[in-house]
């Protein structure tokens, strides 16, 4: 966070329904897996793989430093 110069940004993603009814449950754990991992692999594509962080089961942190708010959150777009 020290080689930012005027901003941080964090971008918190939990993906809903992993667990309960959904991925898991309708399509197994390895379906489920294999989200996870879709997920890290974008998350790592838009904001560098050593700003992009697995920190759950199934909750993640992105860090953007130093880019302004519109260029970030065109960047979260795809896990919307």
């Amino acid at each position: 966070m020290q080689a930012a110069q005027e901003s941080v940004t964090y971008v918190f993603c939990d993906v809903n329904g992993l667990h309960e009814t959904e991925t898991n449950s309708k399509f197994g754990h390895e379906a489920g897996d294999r989200m996870l991992i879709a997920l890290a692999s974008e998350l790592a594509k838009s904001f560098g793989q050593d700003m992009s962080f697995r920190f759950g089961g199934d909750e993640f942190l992105a860090i953007a430093l130093d880019e302004r708010l519109d260029k970030v959150q065109a960047k979260r777009y795809f896990l919307t």
